[in-house]
């Protein structure tokens, strides 16, 4: 069990995002790692299910070896969240700077390789 987490932190999210209550609820399962992954269905639901991945076909489809450890996923899935996640953050970076004029979703934002003004240079990718 982690033991530095701070508890109420980790949690403020839940008063000031605007999620849906479905969306919310889906992140509060995976939070208490209660997704009815096989790994779950095995060993919490005794069912006996078998315990492999559907992606990578090896043993473990837990909650943690989906997000972050199946090596099928590696190469596509997480690149392509982990880019999602940068575009926010450049976007961010191009308006504190005065790099870009306005904000737009993340999802139709398209980082451009260059940004630089008087102030700064953002590369991307």
């Amino acid at each position: 069990m982690i033991t530095d987490v701070d508890q109420i932190a980790s949690v403020s999210w839940l008063q000031f995002s605007d999620l849906l209550w479905e969306t919310e609820g889906v992140v509060c399962a995976i939070m208490d790692e209660v997704i009815k992954t096989r790994n779950y269905r095995k060993h919490i639901m005794k069912n006996g299910t078998l315990d492999i991945c559907r992606a990578c076909h090896r043993p473990g489809e837990s909650l943690r070896h989906i997000v972050s450890r199946c090596s099928h996923l590696a190469n596509g899935e997480y690149l392509h969240r982990h880019n999602q996640v940068a575009r926010i953050f450049h976007q961010q970076l191009s308006l504190r700077f005065g790099l870009i004029d306005f904000e737009m979703p993340y999802y139709r934002y398209d980082p451009a390789s260059v940004l630089e003004n008087s102030s700064a240079l953002l590369y991307w990718d």
